[in-house]
């Protein structure tokens, strides 16, 4: 891959190690390579003047038009009598920029061409460009060269602009033989300054990307000047991949299996590099989700103030080795009328301060949350009580530090889906949900379906959630109370049928609204679940009734800052009087229940939440009183 760069950040000085490079900026004086030597180079408030050092002779280029980026900076046009054009682009608080001339864009062009004898060159990157171009521009004299290399087997990747224009891209970008590449942010979402329209080939990351500046510096920048180098970059992977195809099929490959991105007048692919280089079909790699069911700990005695480390590894079925996680269901019921709370973690990590459970002696409470196995395969459960409690853990899933041999779920957020409200399951009785009832979830390759159960009887009962077909499981999803609204959070397999049963072993009749908030599949890369130990998001706040709080991720232990897809999250709640926390998502009628909090007793829930297009989780209180609120991760599902 090769580079030329013709709109990027100003430096302060001309690096020592090359005195042949000058630069220039608004004041600024310099010797320069414009195509050749010994040109001066003055930048005047309406006019750039540019003189021949060996004739005297000078060039002026007259200020044709000026735009000014909200943020500042902005792009300045200049053009000389004999049709002769200069861009200078400032962005960043109006850093000034490197500009050059359409001569030294063909000579570095043509050295790329010359060294692709001597190197395994595939594509050269062109990160400049101006004007509004709404159809290709195959009389730009960059054209020929740009055809020169590809046919020699190098693809040009050109920066579309930052123009914002919505249906225009600048030139060299739209000449046809080019790739044009526009910017998305790290939610997928168009980049407001990005050009784009029909001539775009396609989109790729730009936000706050770490490149190196002169000055051996490191800067974060935005724009399509770094999102065309994901492009080049990603070529030169798949020509590694694919060594006997050409460019054009490479390109083919990125525009292919890229995820596409629509706006008014286009489609275009965001490039997904990872399926363009290994094919659509999933392969077994690590923190891929395994559903399996089984009991761990049956209803062992954890003394007062006391820390009990559970083997994970080799138990109820589970791989002898290399366990990074588990989806737990934890059932905890206070000895001697005694009430407290627990908490779980990594066997090799530091106790958190946080609780994942909050029990008492009148039945047994129950909740799942995705819990981080120690490097032994440990977890370790801690009683935060002044008297004995009752806990009992069944693992529903798990994922694994290493690739396993067959291929594991990952997960796919969806805009929240309700197939069943206040559904009622008779007495000792049973109801099925389809996945096809199910909005965002597909026909065929689901393995498992993340939802929320909220119940609610006259009496109690316990309720079971499992596969149409399968047997009929010794643990239960919740133990639900008398008269008092409940809800528990599952990751459980359809049947054969696409099928879900839910089982009442109750003497009474039970209200149930399910929740689906995504689903695990092996049959299409998703999202891989990354465990890690509880970290605090926010601590005791209060939302009012019915209103919101915004949840933030920046700052939370061992959550990336960006490329965050969605987050495994324990929501502590407590009010005066009974209600329900919810997760707001992007879009769509219907919000996540968490955890249904009574009146004066502190409740927990878990949920796997979407993050919002800018990074957020938003909670919303559904009671009629203020509501305390504590939240603490358990994972994340990086974004693809």
């Amino acid at each position: 891959m090769a580079a030329i760069d013709g709109s990027l950040a100003q430096p302060k000085a001309v690096p020592a190690s090359r005195a042949d490079l000058s630069v220039f900026g608004p004041g600024w004086q310099a010797e320069f390579l414009g195509g050749m030597t010994g040109r001066k180079l003055e930048v005047l408030s309406d006019a750039v003047q540019v003189t021949e050092l060996d004739s005297g002779e000078k060039t002026r280029y007259a200020l044709k038009s000026s735009v000014s980026f909200p943020d500042g900076g902005g792009v300045r046009r200049y053009e000389a009598e004999g049709g002769a054009k200069l861009t200078e682009t400032t962005r960043w608080g109006g850093t000034p920029c490197v500009l050059s001339f359409t001569s030294a864009q063909l000579a570095g062009l043509e050295k790329v061409r010359e060294l692709n004898g001597e190197l395994p060159i595939v594509a050269a990157n062109l990160s400049l460009g101006g004007g509004r171009n709404t159809a290709p521009c195959d009389g730009d004299p960059r054209k020929l060269a740009i055809d020169n290399l590809l046919a020699a087997g190098v693809a040009t990747v050109v920066a579309a602009g930052n123009d914002g224009y919505t249906d225009a891209i600048s030139a060299p970008a739209c000449v046809s033989s080019a790739i044009a590449v526009g910017s998305t942010t790290n939610e997928d979402a168009v980049s407001s300054f990005s050009n784009r329209g029909p001539l775009l080939d396609l989109f790729a990351p730009e936000t706050d990307i770490i490149s190196s500046v002169p000055g051996d510096a490191w800067r974060s920048m935005s724009g399509t000047s770094m999102a065309a180098p994901h492009v080049a970059g990603s070529l030169a992977v798949l020509r590694q991949a694919f060594p006997n195809a050409s460019v054009t099929e490479l390109e083919s490959m990125l525009k292919e299996n890229g995820r596409s991105i629509s706006y008014p007048g286009a489609t275009t692919p965001r490039i997904q590099l990872d399926d363009a280089a290994l094919g659509a079909t999933p392969r077994p790699g690590p923190d891929q989700y395994f559903n399996t069911r089984g009991r761990i700990l049956d209803s062992v005695q954890l003394s007062a103030n006391s820390t009990m480390a559970v083997q994970v590894v080799g138990v109820a079925g589970l791989p002898a080795t290399g366990i990074r996680a588990v989806a737990l269901n934890i059932a905890a019921k206070g000895d001697w009328f005694n009430s407290g709370s627990l908490a779980v973690y990594p066997s090799d990590e530091a106790e958190p301060e946080s609780n994942v459970l909050f029990y008492d002696s009148s039945r047994y409470t129950s909740t799942m949350v995705i819990a981080k196995v120690g490097a032994d395969g440990k977890v370790k459960v801690v009683n935060r009580s002044g008297a004995p409690v009752r806990v009992t853990l069944d693992v529903h899933g798990h994922t694994r530090a290493q690739a396993d041999a067959a291929v594991g779920g990952t997960y796919m957020p969806i805009s929240p889906v309700r197939p069943a409200e206040r559904t009622v399951i008779p007495a000792w009785g049973n109801v099925q949900l389809a996945t096809s009832s199910m909005s965002g979830v597909p026909a065929s390759g689901v393995d498992t379906v993340a939802l929320t159960v909220m119940v609610k009887s006259a009496a109690t009962g316990t309720i079971r959630v499992y596969a149409a077909g399968d047997i009929y499981p010794i643990d239960a999803n919740i133990d639900y109370p008398a008269n008092t609204a409940a809800q528990f959070f599952t990751i459980v397999k359809p049947g054969p049928d696409g099928k879900i049963n839910l089982h009442n072993l109750g003497a009474n009749t039970v209200e149930i609204s399910v929740d689906v908030s995504g689903y695990y599949t092996s049959a299409q890369r998703g999202s891989t679940t990354k465990a890690i130990r509880p970290a605090s998001v926010t601590k005791a706040v209060t939302i009012s009734a019915g209103g919101t709080r915004v949840l933030r991720f920046t700052g939370v232990p061992d959550i990336p800052s960006s490329g965050v897809a969605a987050v495994g999250l324990s929501v502590a709640a407590k009010a005066s009087a009974a209600g329900i926390v919810s997760v707001v998502p992007q879009s769509g009628p219907n919000t996540v229940r968490v955890v249904a909090y009574p009146a004066g007793k502190d409740t927990s829930g878990f949920t796997t939440a979407a993050l919002r297009q800018d990074g957020t989780v938003v909670l919303k209180n559904e009671g009629t009183s203020q509501v305390t609120v504590s939240v603490d991760a358990y994972a994340y599902f990086p974004a693809r």
